[in-house]
């Protein structure tokens, strides 16, 4: 057989293992049955009520005491440190991270596990399910930071002098105008939310590593501190949303005695 030959027959066994192998995990996941010994996730529109009267309030603190008060700041940078922080907030971007989560489960999907044996397997399959919790909760937590990021329509901190503190245009689908909340913001706290509940010991270095990425955009004069402490609270909180509906499903994450999200082991085998 001529090299050619041997490539595409390999690339059509790869392509067809993938498919079949992706259709195999549909199938895994929605024939999951619901957990009976977890509790729905459910919010009373009481809970709402309170969670969102604290985190306005918050966010109105910060918006008064802090936000006015960081433009100075931002203006007299040293551009050798503005230069380093605009680096630094690049890594803030979501496509990296899709790309790392998504193209962990694509190599998941087409490898060769055939000479395995069973607990290989289910590592493979429990290592595909958890790149596909960081892929929907880093890309669900950014769609909906750039929804409410146009829809709101806040000026970026450039804009302070001519337009004030309090400058929206709604729905104006102008960069300049979607300030609130940083989409960066979301997208590393989705992120870091979702390392450290799938690596408790990591946690350190994942928030060391949000916290610089949240720094850096205020000190490039692209956020305001509630625009990014509005994405630090989208994004951690749509992590862990989507790890609890993962849970639900017995899926990558479980529920300790505590209430507290635990992830899922090999030998935590169950059977659907």
């Amino acid at each position: 057989m001529r090299p050619s030959e041997r490539w595409n027959e390999t690339a059509r066994i790869t392509l067809r293992r993938g498919r079949e192998r992706a259709g195999h995990v549909s199938r895994f996941v929605l024939r999951r049955r619901r957990d009976a010994l977890m509790p729905p996730l459910r919010a009373t529109p009481l809970t709402v009520f309170n969670v969102a009267i604290v985190l306005v309030s918050v966010l109105l603190v910060v918006f008064v005491l802090a936000d006015p008060y960081l433009v100075a700041f931002q203006r007299d940078m040293h551009p050798q440190v503005r230069g380093f922080l605009t680096f630094v907030t690049d890594l803030g971007k979501s496509d990296w991270m899709l790309v790392a989560a998504g193209g962990f489960l694509l190599f998941q999907l087409f490898r060769d596990v055939s000479y395995h044996g069973v607990r290989q397997r289910a590592a493979a399959l429990r290592a595909s399910a958890a790149a596909a919790y960081i892929f929907v909760a880093v890309l669900g937590t950014g769609l909906l930071a750039v929804i409410l990021k146009y829809g709101i329509g806040r000026a970026r901190p450039r804009y302070f002098e001519t337009d004030g503190l309090a400058a929206f245009h709604p729905f104006s689908f102008e960069p300049s105008w979607a300030s609130f909340p940083s989409g960066h913001a979301t997208n590393v706290a989705a992120l870091a939310m979702a390392l450290g509940l799938l690596f408790p010991k990591a946690r350190v270095a994942v928030l060391v590593f949000a916290f610089w990425i949240a720094v850096s955009r205020l000190a490039t004069r692209s956020h305001y501190p509630t625009d990014v402490l509005a994405g630090i609270i989208l994004g951690c909180a749509g992590a862990w949303i989507v790890a609890r509906l993962f849970a639900e499903r017995r899926l990558v994450f479980r529920l300790d005695r505590d209430g507290r999200l635990k992830r899922r082991r090999i030998r935590e085998s169950d059977k659907s």
